[in-house]
């Protein structure tokens, strides 16, 4: 930003994690205290007691009779208010949800102190006190909709200007929404208060169970200067505590695939996949000591078994032997180009590595002449969970909260041959949290927090440990420790026969630190609030890629790739030269806020507040982030290594001498940006002066910092975290050997894709987004209606190129690109930029007559520019040279989106509207009831636009080459019958072959032009209770997803080169799946 100046802090410790936000696990209660003419009382007592606990806090109105008490959990409250000559006032059935400041103003009567007064006023629904944009989705809410997995993330998309998002971790785990056009990597997550995001995936660390959550609020945008790092969501989880009574539950939640029904792709005779589903536990609270010392403890744990089938062409023992007279081509002898005789390859030539890696294919087992082999398998997936918290009321003004989580998870994927190709998944999340909440003076509040948060997330295949590519053979295959296993690829083309392959190991641990410190003070007019954020963030990643090497067979030398593979003459390889190295990523962070909620009058408060944020640029301590110098080997380009690795350039010097490699003092990629200052402005405006209708509006900057994932990930998986070699043989002689080329035994780095480099930019320049909003928002009988719009701006984001890269034009590639001599020269820099505008609607109403309900519908327009965000993580760019052309809509815009959800008891039974006095038999059948539900329908979300081969465009293979449009190629429909695009619309003359008088170009098709599918599904919830005595009950629950069986069809093909352009083969939600479920509550 062009007003921003340049900060530096002396002596600071900084410290690390992907957000940084203050922690506030907690609500304020505010109001006025008046008299029955409505003039201001000053000097008065008000204590807030919460009903469960006991605990209470209390305040003492100001010269305006204003009180503000901070800091407060969750949960029911009591509201009394004291003053000499006055009545005692008592509220009750106040609410406090998490992150909400509710205003509860008091009217007292003369009287007495002695004499007590039961008041009605009662606590405002609509937000009056700031201009953060946002929800809370409360107890009910949380344990009662129908949840598919029990994942509380769900519910985070009832919000408007929430969306599911495009990324894996979105559609397949509900782990990652967008937020009013922002990528899921710059939402933040908290629980109770403390740090939640795991960096490197960009999503939540722990999920607790549902029914260990109290429940959770969403800012949407528009928070203050408390929060930051991204414009995106703010997600805080606040978990249960224990209460003056003991309470529990326990519950098993079933599915089996008998209760479910059919894919809409499954034919008559295919049966649906088998599933084992059960989840169960139990959470349990009570006092240790009553109104001073509470505990809560839960677990949960789930066994999911998922049948599976696979199918593929194997071969049978005859042609494992070299006898392919029954393949329909011929099958030529390498050495002379002559035909084998009958198509049998002589026993003496087969090559006895190809031999042994030949016996993990499974023997065929169908007459299919296509598919030959199948099996029905089953994966596996086992988790396991635990919470703990525990909360003292030390003194009166000192409270300790201790909550520690922890979880384990076994994931296994079987492979489609039994003895190789198998995923194992296992994760072992954890976080805990310390909090301390000390009152100062009757206005000055303190809270400390500290903080740990840990990630253990491995990949391995079945094998690993087991050296099989080692007995086999394979050159420099481990041959002991977690990266011995099988080979890593034998792919196989030009041939009717599948290839062998298996997962590499692949660790991450991540740990992240915190601590916090914020202090509130009340004074007159103005609550003021200041405090400091700091974070250590550790991440050690090991990528085995490469490490039993990597083969390529493809029939270039006897006709069929798999004969290539029999006489062991393969295409190319990827050899690993040495093992692979263990990234450590170190990242440090600070931030400072200071805010003030101004009440300028009783109708109109301000909310001013500045942040500012130091993001460090990662640093790797093993020196493994090279930095592409352009100036190296006299202009051709080379690498230099951080100074402290010394093995890296003097083995890439022998390797290619006519290349430079030198060494650096740089530790980071890119030195970091200190310019982060983040104003916060907002208002709420009354403007009739009762608490049901309010105008909120307000201004703000919101900074982002480099996504760990991309530089972690990019850093290790290339030179010289990987010493690998890449050999291609030549084309018409077979040179190449398992151990790589003979005639030249190091290799080529000319082949090789380098990891994160720099290219020409070393100085990072952290985005931030300027975000804006307008809201009116009207109490009706209980419901509150809200009318919002949210508009950002961001600059500066996150983007990728390669900066090796080429315009069109005649000859070949190579000689064209900058620096001939290397291959991509991938780096990322701050390029890129969007702006997003939506207008928010809602209608909530609270509990009423046994009703809840909330519905939610957001209008938008995400607009991506110089490729940023262009396929939901980082850009990918047609034209490097002119990033305006790379402008288009973002893949995570959805124009329409609606939402609703709903919670009711019915009112039949003992104690309802109906049949208040039946005798308990007939309240067993018609008493007890609820129903729940959730319906979500929007368009679809933008896709990648069609792209053809680099090579149509005669550019580098690095380069999107979008293809003409002719015409608006939308034809409607889902893709089923017919294609949703029109193929013919599309033109590409960028291959001079096809049109020779236009020379080599790029099409004119913008980005993201094509609209994928939408979603239109509905949850259903039937629940039925059954009490007993006063305080237990078992609750019989039947859950339906996507219970009217709605068919909603995936995105279709986008390859506008392939025939089925336009077309989809499958369903984005599974048809509709039925979850039983029994809980008992005491």
């Amino acid at each position: 930003m062009s007003q921003r100046r340049s900060f530096f802090l002396a002596g600071a410790i900084v410290f690390a994690t992907a957000g940084l936000f203050s922690q506030v696990p907690t609500g304020v209660l505010t109001g006025v205290v008046k008299d029955a003419s409505g003039a201001v009382i000053p000097n008065v007592k008000v204590v807030a007691t919460n009903t469960s606990t006991n605990l209470s806090r209390q305040a003492v109105t100001d010269s305006s009779g204003t009180y503000r008490i901070a800091a407060l959990n969750p949960g029911p409250y009591r509201l009394e208010a004291e003053a000499g000559g006055f009545k005692k006032a008592t509220l009750s059935d106040i609410v406090l949800e998490v992150n909400t400041q509710v205003r509860v103003d008091v009217e007292m009567q003369v009287g007495e102190v002695t004499q007590s007064l039961e008041v009605t006023g009662r606590a405002s629904l609509v937000n009056t006190e700031n201009n953060q944009i946002g929800g809370v989705i409360n107890q009910s809410r949380v344990v009662s909709l129908p949840l598919n997995g029990r994942n509380f993330m769900e519910l985070t998309t009832l919000t408007a200007g929430i969306g599911e998002g495009t990324g894996a971790a979105a559609i397949v785990n509900k782990r990652a929404p967008t937020a009013a056009g922002m990528p899921h990597q710059d939402n933040n997550y908290q629980l109770d208060g403390a740090d939640n995001k795991e960096a490197f995936f960009n999503s939540w660390n722990l999920g607790p169970s549902v029914d260990a959550i109290q429940e959770f609020s969403i800012q949407v945008g528009q928070y203050s200067a408390e929060f930051g790092s991204g414009g995106g969501a703010v997600i805080n989880v606040v978990t249960k505590s224990g209460t003056n009574q003991i309470h529990g539950t326990a519950w098993e939640f079933l599915r089996n695939n008998k209760f479910d029904a059919r894919n809409f792709f499954l034919t008559p005779t295919q049966t649906i996949a088998p599933l084992r589903r059960n989840q169960f536990g139990a959470a349990v609270g009570g006092p240790i000591r009553k109104n001073r010392m509470f505990i809560f403890g839960n677990y949960d744990g789930s066994r999911i078994r998922q049948g599976l089938f696979r199918s593929a062409q194997v071969p049978n023992a005859d042609l494992i032997g070299g006898n392919l007279s029954s393949i329909n081509k011929v099958i030529r002898d390498p050495q002379n180009a002559q035909p084998f005789a009958g198509n049998i390859i002589p026993r003496t030539r087969l090559d006895p590595i190809s031999q042994a890696l030949a016996k993990f294919y499974p023997a065929p087992n169908n007459p299919n002449p296509v598919q030959n082999y199948s099996v029905n398998v089953s994966s596996r997936n086992d988790y396991d969970s635990a919470l703990f918290r525990y909360d003292w009321r030390m003194t009166d003004k000192h409270d300790l909260m201790v909550r520690y989580g922890y979880q384990d998870i076994d994931q296994y994927t079987p492979g489609t041959f039994p003895l190789v190709g198998g995923l194992i998944v296992p994760q072992k999340p954890q976080n805990l949290a310390i909090n301390l909440t000390s009152i100062m003076t009757p206005n000055v509040l303190n809270e400390f927090r500290a903080s740990y948060g840990r990630q253990i997330h491995r990949q391995r295949g079945q094998n690993s440990g087991n050296p099989l590519a080692a007995n086999a053979g394979i050159p420099f295959a481990p041959k002991e420790g977690s990266g011995a296993g099988f080979v890593e690829s034998i792919g196989l083309s030009n041939t009717i026969f599948a290839g062998l392959s298996e997962q590499q190991p692949w660790f991450l641990t991540v740990n992240t630190f915190q601590w916090y410190d914020g202090i509130t003070w009340s004074r007159g007019k103005h609550n003021l609030k200041a405090g400091a954020d700091i974070r250590r963030h550790r991440a050690d990643a090991f990528l085995g890629t490469r490490l039993n090497n990597q083969y390529s067979f493809t029939g270039q030398f006897s006709g069929d790739g798999f004969s290539d593979f029999l006489l062991g003459n393969m295409a190319s390889s990827s050899i690993a030269l040495a093992p692979n190295e263990t990234g450590r990523f170190r990242r440090t962070m600070l931030a400072f806020y200071f805010l003030d909620d101004f009440k300028v009058n009783p109708k109109l408060t301000l909310n001013i507040g500045l942040r500012y944020e130091f993001a460090q640029v990662p640093r790797e301590l093993s020196g493994l982030t090279p930095t592409f110098d352009p100036s190296l080997a006299n202009g051709q380009g080379g690498l230099r290594f951080p100074k402290h690795n010394t093995n890296a350039a003097p083995f890439y010097q022998r390797v290619r001498p006519d290349l430079g490699f030198g060494l650096t003092d740089r530790e980071a990629l890119f030195t970091s940006d200190k310019n982060n200052f983040a104003p916060r402005f907002g208002f709420a405006y009354r403007p009739f002066g009762h608490n049901r209708s309010v105008v909120r509006g307000g201004y703000g900057i919101f900074q982002s910092s480099p996504q760990l994932m991309n530089l972690v990930q990019n850093s290790v998986t290339g030179p010289p975290a990987q010493l690998w070699a890449g050999y291609t043989s030549d084309l018409t002689r077979p040179t190449l050997t398992w151990a790589g080329d003979v005639n030249n035994p190091n290799g080529s780095l000319a082949t090789a894709i380098f990891g994160v480099l720099t290219g020409p930019e070393n100085k990072w320049i952290d985005g931030y987004t300027q975000q804006w909003s307008l809201s009116v928002a009207q109490e009706v009988a209980g419901t509150v209606f809200e009318v919002q719009y949210l508009g950002s701006k961001s600059t500066h984001l996150e983007n990728s190129m390669d900066y090796n890269a080429t315009q069109p034009g005649p000859g070949a590639v190579q000689s064209r690109i900058p620096w001939p001599k290397w291959n991509r020269v991938f780096g990322f820099n701050s390029s890129g930029a969007s702006n997003y505008h939506g207008l928010l609607m809602s209608a909530e109403k609270r509990m009423g007559k046994g009703l809840i309900f909330k519905a939610a519908y957001t209008f938008s327009k995400t607009l991506a520019k110089n490729g940023a965000r262009s396929t939901g993580n980082v850009g990918q760019v047609q034209n490097p040279f002119n990033l305006r052309l790379n402008n288009g809509f973002s893949v995570d815009n959805v124009p329409q989106r609606f939402t609703g959800n709903a919670l009711y008891e019915l009112p039949f039974g003992r104690g309802k509207k109906f049949g208040s006095g039946i005798n308990r038999g007939l309240d067993l059948a018609l008493g007890g009831w609820t129903l729940s539900g959730i319906v979500t329908l929007h368009n679809g979300y933008h896709l990648t636009a069609p792209t053809v081969a680099a090579a149509n465009c005669n550019s580098s293979p690095t380069n999107l080459c979008r293809p003409d449009v002719l015409r608006n190629p939308v034809l409607g429909g889902s893709g089923l019958v017919t294609p949703r695009w029109d193929r013919a619309a599309f033109d590409w003359p960028l291959n001079t072959a096809v049109h020779p008088a236009q020379a080599p170009r790029f099409g004119n098709s913008a980005m993201n032009i094509l609209r994928g599918n939408g979603i239109n599904t509905a949850d259903i919830g039937i629940f039925k209770n059954f009490p007993f005595k006063e305080r237990y009950r078992f609750e019989f629950r039947t859950e339906m997803f996507n219970a009217f069986n709605h068919t909603n069809f995936a995105n279709p093909n986008t390859s506008v080169e392939n025939p089925n352009f336009g077309r989809t083969f499958s369903t984005s939600i599974s048809p509709r799946t039925i979850q039983f479920g029994l809980k008992f509550y005491w």
